[in-house]
């Protein structure tokens, strides 16, 4: 008998083994784009508004685009990013 990697529940519902959680993800709340063709995302600020200076990364790839970190809003708990907005990075010589 062949080994089968999924199982079948008394329902008669195929499901898999196991399933595994995706680190470093950050899940997007609204992507929109603006008249002038810049595009902006909206994301949760999953810590509350503390995690805003130091804990959200200050650039997003999204789509294959780049996206910089460009304001908050500590009412809404949201965090929002830019395609026009480059991070800057300094260098060390």
């Amino acid at each position: 008998m062949k080994n089968n990697p999924y199982r079948v529940n008394t329902y008669g519902d195929t499901y898999g083994d196991t399933a595994q959680p995706v680190e470093a993800t950050i899940t997007i709340k609204r992507s929109e784009t603006l008249p002038d063709g810049v595009m902006v995302l909206t994301v949760d600020m999953a810590e509350g508004y503390m995690c805003f200076p130091r804990r959200s990364p200050r650039e997003l790839r999204f789509n294959g685009r780049h996206y910089g970190r460009r304001g908050w809003n500590s009412d809404k708990l949201v965090i929002y990013y830019r395609s026009d907005v480059t991070p800057a990075f300094m260098v060390a010589s």
